[in-house]
C-alpha cells in the first residue's frame, strides 16, 4: 500500500491531544490483515524513543489509529506488515500547536495586470487560469486602474467558485499613464473603497487646477472612466484631491529633514500621500518590486528604477501596510527579492513589515514572462473570504513563496512558520491544484463562451467536492 492507494486523515493534528486517524484502503485488502504502526517525528526527537508503536488491522477496509504528538513538528506515519521490516505506507503528518492549527491556507497573487491596462487577458480569462495554476485568491492590479478589479469581483459573482478577490490597482503617483510618474515607487492599493490613481494624477499647479476645473465641470463624465469615484461624490472628490496637494506640500518638507532632495524628496512626497490615500480608503498599501529594474534600454536595464536612498528612508519612516519581498516578473529580477529581503531586515527588523509574494504578470500564454502560479503568497487565515485575507496580510500571517519549477522552493518566514508551510507545499498544496485545475477548465469554459447552464452545475459541484476533501485534511474536535 503507498500513497496511490490509501487516504490518511486528518494530516494536519494538534499538539498534545490524542487524535484518532483513519486509513481508507482504496483498494481491497482483506479484512484482519495485521500491521504494526509506527509514528516517527521529524525534526525533534530522542534516538531512546525513535517512534511509537502500535499493532493495527485491517477492519472494512480501514485501519484505525490513535497518537498523541507531543511537539509540533512533522510526523511520518509508516505501516509495516505483520513480519515486515519493510514499510508498506509511508505518509507525513504535522502537529501543530492550536495558535497555527486554527488557521487555513490561502494561495494568493495580490498583484497582475489584465487588458485593462498593459495585460493580454480579460479578468474573467485571468482568474480562471490563475485558478487552474492553484491560485485561491486574486487581486488583479492594473496601472492606475482600479475598474479591472471591479470587473474580476463581478465575475466571481457570477458563477460558483472558492476563490477570494478585492478591490485593486497599482497607484503611480502623478501620472495617468503607466510610463508618467513622478514617484518610480509603485505603490498596489488593495481593498480600497475608492480608485486612488485619478485623485493623485496631477503633479503641478497647472496639472492640479486643471483636474479640479474637470471635477467640477464634467464629474459625471469622470465617473464614467471611474465608477467608485461616484460614491465620493462630485464635493467629496474635490475635497481629496485638495487634501493630496496640501498633504504633498507637508511630506516634500518633511522629506528634505530626512535628508532627501530634487526628484527624490518629490518622489518620497508622492509615494507617502499615495499611501496615505490608500488608509483613507480603508485599504492595504503596499510597497511594491522596491528594487525592480525596468526593461527600457541597454542604459537603464541595469539600474534600480527609485534609489536606495529613497527606498531606505521609506522603510525606515514606514507608511505602508505590506511589503513586496517576493516579485517575479520577468524571473531575472529574483537576485531582487533577496535584496528586499536582506533590506527589509536591515531597516525594519523581522516580523515588523507584513511581506508578501507576488507575480506582477500580465499574461498567462507562455513563455519567461508567465510565471503565474510559481510566486505566490501563503496567507494563513483564521476565516474564509476577503476580510480574512485583509486581516491575515495586517497581521503579518503571510508566507512570501517562490516555487520554480525544478527548484526547491524558497519560503520567506520564521523556522517555524517555514517548516510548516514547506509541508503544505509538499503534501497539501498538490492536492489543492488538482482540485483548483478541474475548477479553473470549467472557469475559462465559461470566461470564453458565456453563461452555460450545466457547466455552472458541473463547477458548483467540483467545488463541493473539493471543499469537502481539502477539509478533511485538518483535525476537528
Amino acid at each position: 500500500m503507498d500513497t496511490a492507494y490509501v487516504d490518511v486523515y486528518p494530516r494536519v493534528v494538534p499538539v498534545g491531544r490524542k487524535v484518532e486517524l483513519e486509513v481508507t484502503c482504496r483498494v481491497p485488502v482483506p479484512d484482519d490483515t495485521r500491521a504494526v504502526a509506527r509514528m516517527i517525528p521529524v525534526d525533534r526527537f530522542s534516538y531512546d524513543e525513535l517512534y511509537a508503536e502500535e499493532p493495527t488491522r485491517v477492519a472494512d477496509g480501514r485501519i484505525h489509529l490513535s497518537n498523541t504528538f507531543p511537539t509540533e513538528q512533522a510526523y511520518l506515519l509508516r505501516l509495516y506488515p505483520e513480519g515486515s521490516d519493510e514499510a508498506a505506507l509511508e505518509v507525513e503528518l504535522y502537529a501543530l500547536k492550536d495558535d497555527l492549527l486554527a488557521l487555513r491556507p490561502c494561495v494568493c497573487d495580490f498583484h497582475m495586470h489584465t487588458c485593462f491596462s498593459d495585460g493580454l487577458e480579460t479578468p474573467a480569462l485571468r482568474l480562471a487560469i490563475a485558478r487552474q495554476r492553484g491560485l485561491d485568491c486574486v487581486v488583479i492590479t492594473d496601472h492606475n486602474r482600479y475598474e479591472g478589479s471591479i470587473t474580476a469581483l463581478e465575475a466571481l459573482g457570477r458563477i460558483p467558485n472558492r476563490m477570494v478577490s478585492m478591490a485593486g490597482e497599482e497607484v503611480h503617483a502623478g501620472g495617468m499613464g503607466p510610463g508618467v510618474s513622478v514617484s518610480p515607487v509603485h505603490v498596489l492599493s488593495l481593498g480600497s473603497d475608492y480608485a486612488i490613481a485619478p485623485l493623485k494624477s496631477f503633479s503641478t499647479q497647472e496639472e492640479y487646477e486643471e483636474l479640479r476645473k474637470r471635477l467640477v465641470e464634467d464629474f459625471e463624465e469622470v465617473c464614467e472612466k471611474h465608477p467608485s469615484l461616484a460614491a465620493l461624490g462630485r464635493e467629496g472628490t474635490i475635497a481629496r484631491v485638495d487634501a493630496a496637494r496640501e498633504n504633498r506640500a507637508r511630506l516634500l518638507e518633511e522629506a528634505h529633514g530626512l535628508g532627501l532632495s530634487g526628484s527624490d524628496a518629490a518622489a518620497y512626497a508622492f509615494t507617502v500621500d499615495a499611501f496615505d490615500e490608500v488608509a483613507a480608503a480603508h485599504g492595504v498599501s503596499v510597497l511594491c518590486h522596491a528594487l525592480w529594474r525596468p526593461i527600457r534600454d541597454n542604459a537603464h536595464q541595469h539600474r534600480f528604477d527609485a534609489s536606495l536612498d529613497l527606498v531606505e528612508v521609506l522603510l525606515d519612516h514606514r507608511a505602508f501596510d505590506a511589503f513586496e519581498v517576493a516579485s517575479g516578473t520577468p524571473r531575472t529580477q529574483t537576485r531582487a527579492n533577496d535584496l528586499h529581503e536582506r533590506l527589509l531586515r536591515e531597516h525594519c527588523g523581522d516580523g515588523v513589515v507584513p511581506t508578501l509574494g507576488v507575480t506582477d504578470t500580465h499574461s498567462s500564454t507562455g513563455g519567461s514572462l508567465d510565471i503565474l502560479g510559481m510566486l505566490y503568497t501563503v496567507a494563513l487565515v483564521d476565516r474564509p473570504g476577503e476580510s480574512g485575507v485583509r486581516e491575515a496580510i495586517l497581521d503579518g500571517r503571510c508566507v512570501p513563496v517562490e516555487n520554480y519549477p525544478g527548484e526547491e522552493a524558497r519560503v520567506h518566514a520564521s523556522f517555524r512558520v517555514a517548516r510548516y508551510v514547506h509541508f503544505l507545499i509538499d503534501h497539501f498544496m498538490p492536492v489543492r491544484r488538482k482540485n483548483a485545475l478541474a475548477e479553473g477548465i470549467v472557469m475559462e469554459r465559461l470566461a470564453r463562451g458565456g453563461y452555460d447552464e450545466g457547466l455552472v452545475g458541473a463547477l458548483q459541484a467540483l467545488c463541493a467536492s473539493g471543499e469537502r476533501e481539502e477539509t478533511r485534511w485538518w483535525w476537528s474536535e
